[in-house]
């Protein structure tokens, strides 16, 4: 898409990252509203007519995207993964542990704020809001500033403030606390949500989609892995355990990447 309308992919990829971060700031709110006044009919009546909405305007507004010319017999999965560069298997794997990192992080929060800390429920979502609400600017900037200072230094940048994000966490027990970090958590999930899939894709041969469901593939592997490790931890060290391995995990991702970037200087030319 990006290639039809002749706008950077940095910048595309990070606005539509934005509009997954406008619902996740509207969508509560306006699903309690309908299921307390109206009741779930309604609210499973209109969750339909949006999803019709966007069948329509995918199938009549977006641009028609040409297919890629593949030869499918001589293709296959085990022909697209035999062509993925090391350094993009390493990038992969980092991202896998970061994602795993949040999603433990998300799964456990809800805990620790109630029964760790003794803090109001309410507090949980103003939290998960608060930090969507952060992401939508940061999104948009990020995909301007990867133009200026280069993806590979933003994403390391990103994953760095990630480690201190998580390893600050088991320090915060106050409400006000919590959400003053949710400032670094926007800024290295804004970072992390967008810029990531844009290397993937340049360094990908098969085309888009490929690239595309790829990447994808890690956020259910993060979803497997999160859940057995935040039931583990936390079962061993309590709920703000599981944010120290929220931090180790993205302190694996940095040396990821960092073994990615000597890997880069190793290639031809």
């Amino acid at each position: 898409m990006a290639e039809l309308t002749g706008r950077s992919l940095a910048r595309g990829t990070a606005a539509v990252r934005a509009v997954f971060s406008a619902g996740w700031v509207l969508g509560p709110p306006a699903g309690l509203f309908l299921l307390t006044r109206t009741g779930f009919g309604t609210l499973y009546a209109s969750l339909a007519a949006l999803l019709l909405l966007a069948a329509l305007l995918a199938r009549w507004v977006l641009p028609r995207v040409p297919r890629a010319g593949t030869d499918r017999r001589a293709g296959g999965l085990r022909r697209a993964l035999s062509g993925v560069p090391r350094r993009t298997w390493l990038l992969l794997g980092a991202a896998t542990a970061v994602n795993v990192a949040d999603q433990m992080y998300l799964i456990a929060l809800a805990a620790h704020v109630t029964r760790d800390l003794g803090l109001s429920a309410a507090l949980v979502g103003a939290l998960a809001g608060t930090c969507a609400a952060l992401e939508i600017p940061l999104l948009i900037g990020a995909g301007r500033l990867a133009g200026r200072l280069g993806e590979e230094r933003l994403v390391g940048a990103a994953v760095v403030l990630a480690v201190a994000f998580f390893a600050l966490l088991p320090f915060a027990a106050s409400g006000p606390s919590l959400l003053l970090l949710q400032v670094p958590n926007a800024l290295w999930t804004a970072v992390l949500v967008s810029l990531p899939m844009v290397l993937v894709q340049r360094e990908i041969p098969g085309g888009a989609g490929t690239a595309a469901a790829l990447f994808s593939a890690t956020f259910p592997v993060a979803q497997l892995l999160a859940g057995a490790l935040t039931g583990l931890v936390a079962a061993r060290t309590g709920y703000s355990g599981t944010f120290w391995c929220g931090a180790a995990l993205c302190a694996l991702a940095c040396v990821l990447l960092r073994a990615r970037g000597r890997a880069g200087r190793n290639l031809p030319g």
